[in-house]
């Protein structure tokens, strides 16, 4: 037999219980205040006429004024006593237990503060090992991320070098093909500079000075190079230190290599019967991009200071030797200088 108590609320699992008589509602021993002892002690008839609180309540109110006053030692048989004691508190009864216990007067005051210490501790230890647990879920959270990350800048910087590399063949391969579109160019450096200069006239003269033969229609541009001096400046005058590069442009590679080989071969090259100021050494070189004068002249004090007797240019490339009995080595960039030639020092740093 399985019913509900309907003070608790609970399921009654044997015969101690109470029907009311009139909803026909069950209470259990304990929400009825009585033992096993005395509800056996109960008769059949008192059963079966009880009332429960809430009928007792429905009940008519009568005038009581011819009613005795009732002596203290109530009847058990009085079918309306046990109702008077009736629990209608709905709940656990564990809770009722509890209560009970807290609202007697002689509680144990350090009894109940020690409890209350001892479940703070034990919350403690709750929130503490939930707090492990979370912060070893959430390290390992990012240490998994972390290496995720790692995975991807190492494979970042593959990359990135990668893309280092093919920059530089181009850079390379560009240089190769500017320097290539000056095949048939070359440059006269140290002739003095006049005003109202015939630039053609003075690499024609240069020309026959050094032996080889040269028409006008066998060239194709004859400039200086770099910005002309302001006139307002000594630089400006005729014959100033320092004068401009011409550059020679010619209409075959053939003819140029042969004057720059003429040039080689005669040494102590001047301006005089050349141009009418006073004689000055000239040199005639091939001409060179702007990033390849730049590495021949790092190429020349490095060759220099670490004991490199040559260093030489060569239809556009660069090129040293240690000695005559050493192979030549190509220079194609200012990383070839520290890997073919060593690394500077200090006096070349200075």
């Amino acid at each position: 037999m399985s019913t509900t108590c309907s003070g608790c609320n609970n399921k009654i699992h044997n015969l101690g219980f109470m029907k009311c008589s009139k909803c026909n509602k069950l209470y259990d021993l304990i929400c009825l205040n009585i033992t096993e002892e005395h509800f056996n002690t109960l008769s059949q008839k008192y059963r079966d006429e009880w009332i429960c609180p809430s009928c007792v309540c429905s009940l008519p109110k009568k005038s009581n004024l011819l009613t005795p006053v009732r002596s203290p030692a109530a009847s058990l048989n009085d079918k309306y006593t046990m109702s008077l004691n009736v629990n209608t508190t709905r709940g656990n009864k564990q809770k009722l237990k509890s209560s009970e216990l807290l609202s007697n007067e002689d509680v144990d005051l350090t009894t109940l503060i020690s409890e209350i210490r001892d479940f703070r501790d034990e919350v403690k230890d709750i929130v503490r090992q939930e707090l492990k647990v979370q912060t070893s879920a959430i390290t390992k959270c990012f240490q998994e991320r972390l290496g995720e990350l790692s995975k991807t800048l190492e494979s970042k910087d593959l990359e990135i070098s990668s893309l280092k590399s093919l920059v530089n063949q181009l850079q390379q391969q560009i240089a190769v093909q500017d320097q290539h579109s000056m095949r048939n160019e070359l440059e006269i450096i140290g002739m003095p500079e006049e005003n109202n200069e015939n630039l053609t006239h003075i690499v024609l003269a240069t020309c026959q000075k050094l032996g080889v033969q040269v028409s006008e229609n066998e060239l194709d541009e004859v400039v200086r190079v770099d910005p002309k001096r302001s006139s307002g400046s000594k630089s400006s005058m005729p014959n100033y230190k320092h004068p401009r590069p011409i550059i020679v442009k010619l209409l075959r590679h053939k003819k140029r290599d042969e004057l720059i080989t003429a040039a080689r071969a005669r040494r102590g090259l001047s301006s005089e019967n050349i141009v009418n100021s006073s004689p000055q050494n000239i040199y005639i070189n091939e001409r060179l991009t702007k990033s390849n004068r730049y590495l021949f002249r790092n190429s020349r004090l490095r060759a220099k200071n670490l004991g490199f007797q040559f260093c030489w240019v060569r239809n556009g490339g660069i090129y040293i030797k240690q000695a005559e009995n050493k192979p030549a080595i190509r220079i194609l960039s200012h990383e070839d200088l520290d890997t073919k030639i060593g690394p500077e020092k200090a006096n070349e740093l200075s």
